[in-house]
């Protein structure tokens, strides 16, 4: 194998890392928005909208961010993989905080 070979699939290798790094980003960005009418429908109807928005805002925070990190394709591909592990790391710890750590 020559150094141009080696070369190719290294490049063939980083592009479909990119490829699927920007389709698991835009799944989280549209599971997000599911997720999140479905939990502005789910909550309890005597609270008021500013209510449901503050209970919601650590998402909406993490879904913009997602939201930018797709958007913004000069980032990278380590800084935007980082983005999306730490952000579903600390989305996953709030929601185990709210709901109780079950055992």
């Amino acid at each position: 194998m020559n150094a141009q070979a080696a070369s190719e699939w290294n490049l063939e290798i980083q592009r479909r890392r990119t490829v699927l790094l920007d389709h698991l980003l835009l799944t989280a960005i549209v599971g997000g928005v599911v997720a999140m009418v479905s939990l502005y429908i789910a909550m309890p109807p005597a609270m008021s909208v500013m209510e449901r928005l503050v209970e919601m805002a650590p998402f909406l925070a993490g879904w913009l961010v997602t939201l930018i990190a797709r958007a913004w394709r000069g980032l990278g591909y380590r800084p935007r993989a980082l983005i999306l592990l730490s952000l579903t790391y600390v989305l996953g710890i709030v929601i185990f905080a709210r709901g109780g750590l079950p055992g």
